[in-house]
């Protein structure tokens, strides 16, 4: 794709038409402008460009990125957008898909799935459970040989 380059008049009319608009059809000088003016002639010129050439960083960016490296940490698949998608509908998480969320939300988010990681931290490890025989007695295995503990005495015996 070519870049559209202006010089000489071509550029100076390009100028003049775009302050015009931006103070109202006022002036075409940028020294006449109001502070006001001018910060919308340069976020108008600035929406104009690529996102890959605007100046200054992206926040809403910035801050995709610091949830989804967190989505990563609680273990979702940030490589498959379903997966994300279906983490952040959750109504306890963010109630919507992860592309429309704003940067409050975003933020917000952020701050839940700490408190998740804080939780499954705190939590003790989650042991597998015990196999249990119909009469009440638990069977545990010690080394080759099965061991039977009879939970209402207490008493132990090897088969």
């Amino acid at each position: 794709m070519r870049k559209a380059r202006y010089s000489g008049e071509e550029a100076d009319d390009m100028k003049r038409t775009m302050v015009l608009a931006a103070s109202g059809g006022r002036t075409d000088s940028l020294k006449e402008l109001s502070a006001g003016e001018y910060e919308r002639l340069c976020r108008d010129f600035e929406m104009r460009l690529p996102r890959s050439q605007r100046f200054g960083p992206d926040p809403l960016r910035k801050e995709r990125s610091i949830a989804l490296h967190q989505m990563q940490l609680l273990g979702v698949n940030t490589a498959d957008w379903s997966a994300v998608d279906s983490f952040c509908t959750d109504k306890r998480i963010a109630g919507k898909r992860f592309r429309f969320l704003t940067e409050e939300e975003l933020r917000a988010l952020y701050v839940k799935m700490l408190a998740i990681k804080r939780k499954r931290e705190s939590l003790p490890p989650v042991s597998p459970p015990v196999p249990r025989f119909p009469s009440g007695r638990n069977l545990r295995r010690e080394g080759s040989k099965a061991l039977i503990v009879d939970i209402s005495t207490g008493l132990q015996s090897k088969d």
